[in-house]
């Protein structure tokens, strides 16, 4: 399953409609009071999970079952909450920290651990 983050922006509808169109399984990340009018016509294909991206336990829910995801929220007006800081940069970085959590503990319930990072 595919998370995409932005599916109810211009680019993540294009993608999402795009996903659809090939029968492809995906779950859009949308915030409460969003419009998911068009997530919801696209048929079973499309699940919707509720969060935010400064929402760790959100993220974590959203990321359950899925093996990719397409990070393509951006805001182009700051409104109350929802700053460029916040949303491109402190956004970003949950999730990024949340998915390389989740492949941490899946590896570990494996046994299979084997991560190297490379500092710069």
């Amino acid at each position: 399953m595919i998370l995409v983050t932005g599916g109810t922006g211009f680019v993540g509808g294009h993608l999402v409609d795009r996903l659809v169109q090939e029968k492809v399984q995906s779950r859009c990340l949308v915030r409460k009071g969003s419009n998911i009018e068009k997530l919801k016509k696209e048929n079973a294909l499309i699940d919707v999970a509720f969060g935010d991206l400064t929402d760790g336990d959100s993220l974590k829910k959203a990321l359950k079952g899925v093996d990719t995801v397409v990070h393509l929220i951006g805001i182009i007006v700051e409104k109350k909450g929802a700053t460029f800081e916040i949303i491109h940069s402190k956004g970003t970085r949950n999730l990024v920290y949340t998915v390389f959590n989740k492949i941490v503990l899946t590896a570990m319930e494996q046994n299979i651990l084997n991560i190297s990072v490379v500092c710069q």
